[in-house]
């Protein structure tokens, strides 16, 4: 959760900045675009390699992989946002940091949640991979690996099924209740 936490912030805030500022979104957007086509469980050899079997080399993918996702969602979220509501939000004396707060962000929050919906797939899924290519002995994915070594197939669908359940419940109780008291409240979405 610590590494969904971190990818959460720094994606939300570069897609936040690159959203709106030109030069850093001309810059960057082929950078993210370049990464983001590149599978997590692709690098996982390599964070392995410069990190060792250790809980860092997977928060180090994990925030990679989901911090992208979030940060493409959040920047498509701002461009997306009506040229005349930012007019109209100028029109009443919105300007700056108050100007992102109560009128750019929570009209990006539909696309902002949906980048954490993304994110936390995409990162759950890498995460479920790296522990069967790493071996390091933990989690659901290295489980699977493990029964699988064995034919033992009530366990690796005993794995499966305690990852679909942990996921639904990310999903459900997270980001479902994020959307529940913003978005939907809101009126933005129904």
């Amino acid at each position: 959760f610590f590494s969904g936490g971190i990818a959460i912030i720094l994606g939300t805030l570069m897609g936040l900045v690159l959203g709106f500022i030109k030069p850093l979104e001309r810059a960057l957007i082929p950078v993210m675009q370049f990464f983001i086509s590149i599978p997590g469980v692709a690098v996982f050899p390599v964070a392995i390699l410069w990190f060792g079997l250790t809980e860092t080399a997977v928060a180090v993918v994990l925030i990679a992989e989901a911090g992208v996702t979030i940060a493409f969602s959040t920047w498509t979220g701002v461009k997306t946002i009506p040229d005349v509501l930012v007019m109209a939000a100028r029109s009443m004396g919105e300007r700056g940091l108050r100007m992102y707060v109560r009128i750019l962000v929570p009209a990006a929050l539909p696309a902002i949640v949906t980048g954490y919906r993304l994110g936390i797939a995409r990162a759950w899924r890498v995460l479920v991979a790296g522990e069967m290519i790493s071996g390091i002995g933990v989690g659901l994915g290295y489980r699977i690996y493990e029964a699988q070594e064995f034919f033992m197939s009530q366990l690796m669908f005993a794995g499966i099924l305690a990852i679909a359940i942990l996921g639904l419940t990310i999903e459900r109780v997270i980001l479902r209740g994020l959307e529940i008291k913003t978005v939907e409240k809101w009126g933005m979405v129904r």
